[in-house]
């Protein structure tokens, strides 16, 4: 049922009928491998890198401290443990959930999933892309997503009075945004279903932009969408510092004003 090891070398315990229900590995500094035919529950892991496959879902009940963790899985990976410490994560659960919890920050190698809740003390970046439906983020410190060929559909993100910057290849839905600034990218068109609160908001897309919650609530506002349509709702006014769009329209709790240049077909 569970297996402990502690090992002043590198583990590789791959054979593809293991089964362990708890996985205990102390071997700092140590590479670790290990494969598991169905569901496993990390209770403890020190290593330099752990790469694991898991055929089931993936849970941990006590700290993953590691410099790179690599998850492969065929159901759900929970790994939600406040103490954990990975400084570069990799993980392939499919179309299946991951949650992943981390004491500071970490650096995204790579992610795939359904929903995607990541929770971190600290800075995020990527280095690989993620592809998920729905990406939660809440964190600390600044989020710096701007790999090309990240693919999500909605994204949250609670990050108050901090840089967030995210690229997505095609389009994507803001389900609810708090930052000091969000720097959006997208291949495709942007949509907002929840508010959007910020002090600085950039949209660069290459499809429409309709940010049309009422509770959007942004002082700064840039947009370049080429010649494609641009609407856009805040609580109370807001300045321009630069858009380009087609039928661009305006919707305003309060005063609006402009540091840059508006240029569009149709200013509503």
């Amino acid at each position: 049922d569970t297996l402990n090891v502690t090992a002043g070398g590198t583990v590789n315990l791959s054979h593809a009928s293991n089964d362990v229900d708890d996985l205990a590995v102390s071997a700092a500094g140590q590479s670790v491998t290990f494969r598991d035919t169905d569901d496993i529950n990390l209770a403890g892991i020190t290593a330099g890198s752990l790469t694991l496959t898991a055929g089931g879902a993936v849970t941990d009940s006590a700290a993953i401290t590691a410099g790179t963790l690599s998850v492969t899985a065929g159901g759900n990976v929970t790994l939600n443990e406040a103490t954990n410490e990975v400084s570069t994560l990799t993980i392939n659960a499919g179309s299946n959930d991951i949650v992943y919890t981390d004491a500071t920050g970490f650096n995204i190698a790579g992610l795939t999933g359904g929903i995607v809740t990541l929770n971190a003390s600290g800075n995020l970046t990527d280095t690989g892309a993620i592809t998920a439906g729905t990406l939660n983020v809440t964190t600390t410190g600044d989020v710096t997503l701007d790999t090309v060929t990240n693919d999500v559909d909605n994204l949250a993100v609670n990050a108050p009075a901090r840089s967030v910057i995210f690229r997505d290849a095609d389009g994507i839905n803001l389900a609810g945004i708090t930052a000091g600034s969000l720097t959006l990218t997208a291949g495709g068109a942007v949509t907002d279903s929840i508010a959007t609160v910020v002090d600085t908001l950039s949209v660069t897309a290459t499809g429409s932009i309709t940010l049309n919650e009422a509770g959007n609530d942004v002082d700064t506002l840039t947009i370049a969408a080429g010649s494609n349509a641009v609407t856009f709702t805040d609580a109370d006014g807001f300045n321009i510092a630069g858009l380009t769009g087609g039928i661009v329209t305006f919707n305003a709790g309060g005063n609006l004003t402009d540091t840059g240049t508006i240029t569009a077909t149709t200013l509503n």
